[in-house]
């Protein structure tokens, strides 16, 4: 095709009429072939932030005076990450009721080592595109997983070193979003982490796996 249109001159103003039949084929063969990109593991995984409205000046301003830091998730979005893990104990459930303003735009959250409880429970169900969740060290127990299983966009969750248990597990299992959770030195005992982790398995894969695992274990006796 190349050798073709140097014959007839080169010109980028060319069209594929102007090839002979041969060389048109073959033109167009390669057009309607071309290379598509190719997504890395990196493009796959990059989040979907939400659309939503700015967060007045104001209020941010506020909270961040109060010893919050507050700020976008990325450039050209109005999702925000709220840290309050500065403050410790000093931050209570009094004062998570300063976040409310900016419920919408609230997409990741720590409250680690505050001393938030199930007080606030409430308030956080309020946070419909949280999907980062941290409340490690903090005062929760089970009181608040019914207000956690309205959080439906939350992907990561962290409650490492609370005095969530066992009674907890139906209300996380309802967070169809869910892909990481941290229990570790919580009162959840094995038995209820390991059905927590099913309900989030593919069943007839696992179904199909074990019945693999089964047969080949008849065989290898």
């Amino acid at each position: 095709m190349i050798k073709s249109w140097i014959q007839l001159g080169a010109s980028f103003d060319l069209q594929i009429a102007d090839l002979d039949s041969i060389t048109q084929e073959a033109a167009v063969y390669i057009l309607e072939n071309m290379p598509k990109k190719v997504l890395s593991e990196i493009d796959l995984v990059k989040p979907v932030l939400p659309v939503v409205s700015k967060a007045p000046d104001e209020i941010i301003d506020t909270i961040g005076q109060s010893g919050v830091l507050i700020m976008p998730i990325a450039e050209n979005t109005n999702a925000l990450y709220v840290n309050a893990s500065y403050l410790g104990t000093k931050f209570d459930d009094q004062m998570f009721e300063m976040l409310m303003p900016v419920a919408d735009q609230l997409l990741w959250l720590n409250l680690a080592r505050t001393k938030v409880s199930d007080k606030c429970g409430p308030y956080l169900a309020k946070l419909k595109n949280l999907t980062r969740l941290h409340l490690e060290n903090s005062e929760v127990s089970d009181e608040i997983s019914p207000f956690l299983a309205d959080l439906k966009e939350l992907k990561y969750l962290n409650l490492y070193g609370t005095n969530i248990s066992d009674a907890s597990i139906s209300n996380l299992k309802k967070l169809p979003n869910l892909n990481k959770v941290f229990l570790w030195q919580t009162k959840i005992t094995p038995k209820g982490a390991e059905d927590l982790k099913m309900s989030f398995a593919d069943s007839k894969l696992f179904a199909s796996l074990k019945k693999q695992h089964l047969e080949l274990s008849k065989k290898v006796k």
